[in-house]
C-alpha cells in the first residue's frame, strides 16, 4: 500500500472504509505495519465517537463496520 502524503489517522480510516464487511484491528496493522497498535486504537476510537464506524463484538472478537451507526 502506498501511503502517499496521508497521515496514519487517514491511512487507518481508508482501510476502514475500504474493507468489505468488517474489519479487525489486526487486519489494519496488518495492512499498515508502520503504525502502531496504540496509534490505531486511538484513530478507531475517534471514528467510533464520530459516528462514522460502528464497533461490534468485544474482547478478541472486537470487528469494526464502515458506516453502519450514521
Amino acid at each position: 500500500m502506498l501511503s502517499g502524503s496521508k497521515t496514519k489517522a487517514e491511512r487507518v480510516e481508508e482501510c476502514v472504509e475500504n474493507s468489505l464487511g468488517s474489519i479487525k484491528k489486526s487486519d489494519i496493522a496488518r495492512e499498515c505495519p508502520d503504525i502502531s497498535v496504540t496509534t490505531i486504537e486511538r484513530v478507531l476510537k475517534k471514528l467510533v465517537d464520530d459516528g462514522k464506524i460502528e464497533k461490534t463484538g468485544g474482547g478478541r472478537s472486537t470487528a469494526y463496520v464502515w458506516g453502519k451507526s450514521q
